[in-house]
């Protein structure tokens, strides 16, 4: 009896110690791994900011086959989303919750009883080569066994993290290089057009304008006008995933009369910044993103609201690098 007694004191004795380290542990514990991929920062960066290309690379799911992903309204940028369940892998979230394009991408993790977390990627080029760091920090709270845990979690988490940061780098690397944007100051020269102003969420986009082209070209071809130029739209205020308030247009040779939605304005005319993209609609992020890098190192500031330009109709040609579109910035003198 004296020995269980002196057992039971011991151990107590030990739950006792092992709780005071515990109040010594951080609250908050980081993981970080980098590795250098020869390729830009912004090809890099395309991998982690579409959730949907994680697939691709991500250690997780070759960790719990039994794991099932469902994606939020939307998969690129902030407010991006998804979640998780598996036998091994458990439930959580991931949401996007801040992201510089080809600069860095921060995400918030809830793990829902297990705590919560939070992730940060950086992207970091010099001379074509990209240096991609991949940080996870765990939020321990003041729960004694999960500071404990956060003892053994770089052992635990670096392997996977290394493994999918390899994943970046070798689809990173075997991606063709991304067509040149020719960005130029240019003038615009006004003129006429018809259009239909909405504002929706950034999956109703490419129906929405599909559909109120559709709508405009009726009202052009009941008023007897005659079309000039190619679509385009304007960009009122862009706060993806739900408000994107756009104005889609197509420009006409006299001036036309409002008709319901169809709306007859004037186009604003002046000095512009102009960039070309060569390539896929789902890229034009890439020419507004080196449009602000131009007006920023040539002393320029957006006058009014930007616009796309269509010059080439995706559906009249095969190869998607053959498609053309133009990116306008009204513009200023920067103060």
């Amino acid at each position: 009896m004296k020995a269980l007694k002196k057992i039971i004191f011991v151990l107590i004795a030990i739950v006792a110690v092992l709780f005071v380290i515990t109040l010594f542990l951080p609250s908050d514990v980081t993981v970080s791994n980098k590795m250098t991929v020869n390729a830009p920062a912004e090809v890099c960066y395309d991998q982690v900011a579409d959730l949907k290309n994680w697939e691709k690379w991500s250690p997780w799911s070759d960790m719990d086959p039994t794991m099932k992903v469902t994606y939020g309204e939307t998969t690129s940028g902030v407010g991006a989303s998804y979640s998780w369940a598996g036998e091994k892998s458990g439930e959580g979230t991931l949401t996007v919750s801040d992201a510089v394009p080809a600069k860095s991408l921060k995400t918030a993790l809830d793990f829902g009883p297990q705590g919560k977390g939070s992730g940060e990627w950086t992207f970091n080029e010099e001379e074509g080569a990209t240096d991609v760091t991949w940080s996870f920090t765990a939020h321990m709270g003041s729960n004694p066994i999960g500071k404990m845990m956060g003892l053994f979690m770089e052992k635990q988490m670096t392997p996977m993290m290394m493994e999918g940061l390899s994943g970046i780098k070798e689809i990173a690397e075997a991606t063709p290089a991304a067509p040149e944007i020719n960005i130029a100051e240019t003038s615009v020269n006004g003129g006429y057009a018809m259009t239909m102003r909405k504002t929706v969420s950034q999956d109703e986009m490419e129906a929405t304008i599909s559909a109120c082209k559709a709508a405009i070209q009726t009202v052009i071809a009941d008023q007897g006008l005659e079309m000039q130029g190619h679509p385009f739209t304007i960009y009122h205020a862009w706060d993806p995933p739900t408000n994107v308030d756009m104005e889609i247009g197509i420009q006409v040779t006299s001036k036309g009369k409002t008709a319901g939605d169809v709306t007859a304005i004037d186009m604003p005319s002046g000095m512009a910044v102009m960039g070309q993209h060569y390539g896929s609609h789902d890229k034009l992020g890439d020419v507004h993103y080196a449009i602000d890098e131009w007006m920023k190192s040539n002393g320029k500031a957006p006058a009014g609201a930007p616009w796309e330009v269509y010059v080439t109709d995706p559906t009249t040609v095969s190869d998607p690098s053959q498609v053309l579109t133009e990116v306008y910035y009204p513009i200023g003198s920067a103060e």
